[in-house]
């Protein structure tokens, strides 16, 4: 691991509680930057050379891009992963590159001891969807939950 050591702590909890959501949130930043790799090997997927803000009110806006992305030496948009407390998203050119990323990342979840619950992963789509199987609409008058029938 070219002179990286890994380091593991176990606490004991007192009687009847539970982890706090502070201890994985915090682990999973941790780990998020040896989960992507090193960006400037060619093989890695999550690889790029620089970012692009893509600003409204900039001469070169473009509506149709997102505000801030990574890109590859080729000049595509580079895959990248989203991470939402134990949750994670990966982005793709393609079907295959998002699946791929989400191969890569699972992978080394396991390898640090996360738990990869393959149940979480969705389809990729280009179309945004529920990240946990919920959408919420609400105004003054009511309010009314939809909820994605492929996952509940």
């Amino acid at each position: 691991m070219d002179g990286l050591s890994l380091h593991e702590r176990w606490n004991r909890l007192f009687m009847g509680f539970g982890p706090s959501p502070y201890l994985t949130t915090r682990d999973m930043m941790r780990v998020e930057p040896k989960l992507k790799g090193v960006r400037h090997v060619p093989s890695n997927l999550f690889r790029w050379e620089y970012v692009i803000l893509n600003l409204p009110g900039d001469a070169d806006y473009d509506p149709s891009m997102p505000r801030v992305y990574k890109v590859r030496e080729d000049g595509t948009m580079a895959s990248d992963m989203f991470i939402y407390m134990d949750d994670f998203r990966t982005t793709g050119q393609s079907h295959e590159e998002c699946w791929q990323g989400a191969q890569q990342v699972g992978s080394q979840l396991s390898w640090f001891g996360f738990q990869n619950t393959l149940k979480k992963r969705t389809e990729a789509s280009k179309v945004q969807g529920p990240w946990a199987g919920i959408i919420l609409h609400t105004n003054v008058v009511d309010f009314m939950a939809l909820v994605d029938q492929k996952k509940w």
